[in-house]
């Protein structure tokens, strides 16, 4: 039999855990029995960074993808959308100054084709809003002139008019990095824009937020390293900050 990943052990004894930890709380059950229990450890979840595509790597894949859907690669760098996201995006969701997400495609078991559902993490009717650049929102306005939209204002379409499938996408991004002799996947265009961000001052909790992730302690897991040392701000701020309670405290003894 083979062995479980560190990653599926931990999928399959999270329910459990918590399913025991409420019975020890009722009373159910004496003794929690993964007390002691020794789990694998799970691999690092930071990010390399310096194996993630250049920006002008970026645009290199989106040249070499097939033109209708080539504002793609950029949404998910510009955006650090999921696959499913993108796929889902309508041109109702470009507000003035971002886009508000709200659907993803998704597959379902014993469906055919694309099917949409709730983001990730989310309930059915919640979204997120991400901030959209000028640039990137010029760009798809130009797409939306010269290749229109499929079903409900969707953004990409297959030949046939019909929503794009994820596996439908997969392969068309696997062909564009053969060809460029590139081994990344949509997932690190989804990194690129949290490198970014990170690494030029934004906010850690207000990139977690952006990128839809479950908790912000998995983003710091996955990002911390990429911000910015605070060291020499910290010592400025807090210099000041001391410097005048001390004043203060001198012209409250002086009065």
């Amino acid at each position: 039999m083979k062995a479980l990943s560190a990653h599926s052990v931990q999928a399959y004894t999270t329910p459990l855990k918590a399913v025991f930890t409420a019975a020890v709380n009722n009373g159910d059950v004496g003794r929690h029995p993964f007390v002691g229990a020794k789990l694998p450890l799970l691999p690092s979840r930071a990010v390399d960074e310096t194996l993630l595509p250049s920006g002008q790597q970026v645009q290199d894949i989106a040249d070499e993808f097939r033109q209708e859907w080539a504002l793609s690669v950029w949404l998910m760098a510009g955006l650090g959308l999921r696959k499913g996201e993108m796929l889902g995006l309508r041109v109702g969701d470009f507000l003035d100054d971002r886009v508000r997400i709200r659907r993803q495609v998704t597959r379902v078991e014993g469906v055919e084709g694309a099917v949409l559902g709730p983001l990730k993490h989310r309930r059915e009717g919640d979204w997120r809003d991400i901030p959209l650049a000028t640039n990137l929102s010029d760009a798809a306005r130009e797409h939306v002139d010269r290749y229109g939209t499929g079903p409900d204002g969707a953004l990409f379409q297959t030949i046939s008019g019909t929503l794009v499938s994820t596996p439908g996408y997969s392969r068309t991004f696997r062909n564009a990095m053969k060809t460029l002799g590139y081994n990344w996947s949509p997932r690190d265009l989804r990194h690129w824009f949290a490198s970014t961000a990170l690494s030029n001052g934004l906010p850690l909790l207000d990139v977690s937020r952006w990128l839809g992730r479950k908790s912000i302690k998995e983003t710091a897991d996955t990002y911390g390293h990429l911000t910015p040392d605070s060291t020499g701000r910290a010592v400025r701020v807090m210099g000041l900050a001391l410097t005048q309670h001390r004043a203060d405290s001198v012209l409250t003894e002086v009065a």
